[in-house]
């Protein structure tokens, strides 16, 4: 196929369309062709990804490394594609090679929020061994255990907590900590574990505009209220553990 491919007359095709393509595909002796014969090594395809966050978001280690020899740019976009593929040899290398480990982008969110809602706990190892601040906070607050309580990935929120993670850590959008997004996604062993880790149930927050502050009590019942009768029962045992840890009752 290699031999075929290069008999042909490239110019009459989109390089760089194709490059980003074989970077996805993981296949470096094509790789290499396409930058001998001048395709764009920072070019985006289709899915709007360089060569390099193709080849980092399919967990091909080789063609990172072929591409960032070649003078492709370590993005902190690379990074985070390689985070969400849970690949931890591609998240090393990128790493290696300069990536920002806590670079968080206009939104804020880190590699390190990404692999907490994800919840891989090989790549949350890395990353904090490299430096990964586990505070860092998003545009609205959210630190890696928001996230981490949010994606309902207890072994993540335990991972970061055994690590320091600030268990009440509020965010300054609507004051809420892991143990809220918790309750208000429905993630009940999440909320059994911070409770037990000593999480405060009693932290008031604003739910929705136009409504006073709440706590995480309340939530529980109004969301498994308006959810179907077979979500309520889950609501309902959060609930009454957060009752049994000293959250107020709720004002019905």
């Amino acid at each position: 196929m290699l031999r075929e491919l290069a008999k042909l007359d490239l110019q009459k095709f989109d390089l760089n369309e194709i490059l980003t393509e074989s970077a996805k595909r993981g296949h470096e002796m094509v790789v290499t062709l396409l930058l001998e014969h001048g395709a764009e090594i920072e070019a985006e395809g289709q899915t709007g990804l360089t060569a390099l966050e193709e080849a980092a978001f399919g967990g091909h280690d080789g063609t990172l490394r072929l591409l960032i020899e070649n003078g492709a740019n370590v993005r902190q976009s690379a990074l985070q594609c390689a985070v969400v593929s849970q690949n931890e040899a591609t998240v090393s290398t990128l790493l290696e090679c300069g990536a920002d480990v806590n670079s968080g982008g206009e939104s804020g969110f880190t590699a390190l929020h990404w692999s907490a809602f994800i919840g891989c706990e090989a790549v949350i190892r890395l990353l904090l061994k490299n430096g990964a601040d586990i505070e860092a906070e998003e545009e609205r607050g959210w630190t890696a255990l928001h996230m981490a309580a949010w994606g309902g990935k207890e072994a993540a929120v335990r991972l970061l907590l055994e690590n320091g993670a600030d268990i009440d850590a509020i965010d300054h959008f609507q004051r809420r900590t892991a143990l809220d997004v918790a309750v208000r996604y429905g993630s009940e062993e999440v909320v059994q574990l911070l409770l037990e880790k000593g999480a405060n149930s009693g932290n008031r927050y604003f739910y929705e505009q136009g409504e006073g502050s709440k706590c995480c009590s309340d939530i529980a019942i109004k969301i498994g209220v308006i959810q179907l009768a077979g979500i309520l029962t889950r609501y309902w045992e959060i609930y009454n553990r957060l009752l049994k840890h000293g959250s107020e009752a709720p004002y019905l």
